[in-house]
This record gives structure tokens, C-alpha cells and sequence, in this order.
């Protein structure tokens, strides 16, 4: 970004002639502060390739920036504002509860075998699709449409007849458009879950998942003749934990449930 300093160095020749000329620019780059974080560098990449093109309000946001001077923190704090982590994680909190809902579906002793052994063991997967349509309004000009996709597998144990333990690998995919822009996620996660059961018709629930995910969104603002794109790219730590209390009436099922 930004900062353009210039220097005219000359010697003198005879008569009003000059024997030579050296210009030198030094540009300063957002994107070499150092301490950013990766959606701040991101964000200062943007700007320092757009320097120089940047008209009106958006020549207005870079050369705000640049007035800050050399204060690294409000610097960092700018790029934090104009970064749009907010909407990534929004997004994809959606692929991580479906994840999260999968696995603990499974914490049921009814998945098993119905015989004496002490050890059960299950292997099993999971895909799963959805389609979702949002039709067109006053409010919201252009269909919405979103595909999410994935697979959860694992194995796991029970043990006693008491309590469950198991791992699990899954993937999401996840695709979302309306009119000229788009959003697509892409996850990846591995992690444990187990369950107990106590004999007074208690029950708990635990799972650890960690997983790797990558979120890229597009924007056409055509009247701006302008294309915006956002990626971000990280780690996601997913845990749940349930406490359950089951109530039989006849053949009626009533539960209690509290999750954290």
C-alpha cells in the first residue's frame, strides 16, 4: 500500500544542462506490516494491488488507512474492519453442526447388535445431501439456492452395554448462489465421541472433532464494474456435550435433554 515518496537526485552540467538524472520511488506495502494475522494480510494484499486503480470511497478507505502512519495497531485494527470473517463463519457453522448432528445421532445403544456379547463393534457411514430453495421477493431480488453435501464414517464400541466409544472422519461441500455471486465451502474433520449410561435412566454425550476448512466467496457489482472476492482458509475445533434424563410411560418415550 501505499505511500509514494520521490527523490530527484542531479549534478549540474555546463550551461543549464544536466549530465544526469536519478528518480527513486519507495513504496510502502500494507501487507509488509508485520504481526498480521492471515485475514489481515489478505485483506492488505487487496488493497496494495488495487493502489494506484482505487477511485472514490474505496480511494478514501486505502488513503485513511495510509494516514494512520506508523501505528501498527490501529493499522492491524483497520484491516480487521474491513475483513469479512464474520460472514465465513456464519456460513460455515452450518457444515459444522451437521457434522456434529450426525455423530451424536449415533450415541444410541439401538445401532448395535441385539445379542450378549460384552464388545460390540459397528463400522458405519453416512452421506447425506440437501437441497434448499429460497424464492425471490421484494426483500430478496433473485432465487437463493444451496447445495450442502458430506460423509461421516466411524467406528465404534459398546462396551457392557454401558457406555460407547468411537472415532470418526467426514467431509462437507457446500455450494450457495443468488443472481451474480456465489459461496463455497469445502471441510474436512477427524475426532472421537463416546457416551454413558447410567442405570438411573441418565445419559451423557461428549465428542471432540477437529477439522480443516476452506471458505470462497465471489461478488459481481456490476454497476461498479467491480468484482469482490473473499477467501478464508483454517482450523475449526467443534465439542459437544449432552446430558440427558429418559422417562418411559407404556410404550411413550419422554426425554430430558440439556447440551452445551
Amino acid at each position: 500500500m501505499t505511500r509514494v515518496h520521490s527523490a530527484v537526485d542531479c549534478c549540474g552540467g555546463e550551461g543549464s544542462s544536466w549530465k544526469e538524472v536519478n528518480l527513486m520511488l519507495q513504496v510502502d506495502q500494507l501487507s509488509n506490516i508485520g504481526g498480521l494475522s492471515n485475514n489481515e494480510r489478505s485483506v492488505a494484499f487487496a488493497l496494495d494491488s488495487d493502489y494506484g486503480y482505487a477511485t472514490g470511497d474505496f480511494f478514501s478507505i486505502i488513503d485513511d488507512i495510509d494516514k494512520i502512519g506508523d501505528i501498527i495497531a490501529a493499522r492491524k485494527e483497520a484491516l480487521n474492519n474491513l475483513s469479512g470473517y464474520i460472514y465465513a463463519n456464519a456460513i460455515t457453522v452450518s457444515a459444522l453442526n451437521a457434522a456434529r448432528n450426525n455423530i451424536l445421532s449415533r450415541l444410541e445403544r439401538s445401532y448395535f447388535s441385539n445379542d450378549d456379547a460384552l464388545i460390540k463393534r459397528n463400522i458405519w457411514g453416512h452421506w447425506y445431501s440437501a437441497n434448499d430453495l429460497y424464492k425471490d421477493d421484494n426483500n430478496s431480488p433473485g432465487d437463493f439456492k444451496s447445495y450442502q453435501k458430506g460423509f461421516q464414517g466411524g467406528f465404534d464400541i459398546l462396551k457392557e452395554d454401558a457406555h460407547i466409544f468411537g472415532i470418526t472422519v467426514g467431509s462437507v461441500d457446500s455450494n450457495s448462489s443468488q443472481n451474480d455471486d456465489k459461496v463455497d465451502i469445502n471441510g474436512y474433520n477427524v475426532g472421537c465421541y463416546g457416551s454413558y449410561f447410567f442405570d438411573n435412566n441418565l445419559e451423557t454425550r461428549v465428542l471432540f472433532i477437529g477439522g480443516r476448512d476452506k471458505y470462497a466467496s465471489t461478488r459481481n457489482i456490476k454497476y461498479l464494474n467491480r468484482k469482490t472476492r473473499a477467501d478464508f482458509e483454517g482450523y475449526s475445533v467443534n465439542t459437544a456435550a449432552e446430558l440427558a434424563y429418559n422417562y418411559y410411560y407404556s410404550y411413550i418415550l419422554l426425554q430430558c435433554r440439556s447440551k452445551f
